[in-house]
């Protein structure tokens, strides 16, 4: 971060405003979206597009990169081996529950249905959407 001259405020600031533009997708989504003839060529030609698009850039994306340093930088010093290995627990059993998750998502959509994929889309839009309200805050907080 030093390198770039980023502060933990900046890094805050733009992960909570990313995590917000994703939790607001989510509460209204945009069904009349249009895909160029070039994406609609490229995903016709596979044999599944779910993954790709859908799930890489909120598992691993730059809001999950954001919040991840933000709530590191929060660790107190005289506690940081016992932070880093529950933060590591932490990331390796929200691994381990997204491959379950997605594994399994095909028995899940069968379960809820259209009506109920779309309430708990909705859902998680809302908690993303508090998520990155409060890195907003936080940033702006510390900027003080």
């Amino acid at each position: 971060m030093h390198f770039f001259g980023l502060s933990l405020e900046g890094i805050r600031i733009a992960g909570g405003i990313l995590i917000t533009t994703y939790g607001f997708a989510q509460l209204n989504p945009n069904p009349e979206r249009h895909h160029s003839p070039a994406e609609h060529e490229e995903a016709m030609s596979k044999r599944d597009i779910s993954f790709t698009p859908l799930a890489m850039p909120l598992l691993a994306g730059p809001g999950a990169i954001a919040s991840t340093v933000s709530i590191a930088s929060t660790i107190p010093r005289e506690h940081v081996l016992l932070a880093y290995l529950s933060s590591l627990l932490g990331i390796a059993l929200t691994c381990v529950l997204c491959t379950l998750i997605l594994s399994q998502s095909s028995k899940l959509m069968r379960y809820l249905g259209v009506n109920g994929a779309n309430a708990l889309t909705r859902l998680m839009g809302f908690i993303l959407l508090c998520i990155g309200v409060q890195l907003v805050i936080d940033g702006v907080l510390g900027l003080r």
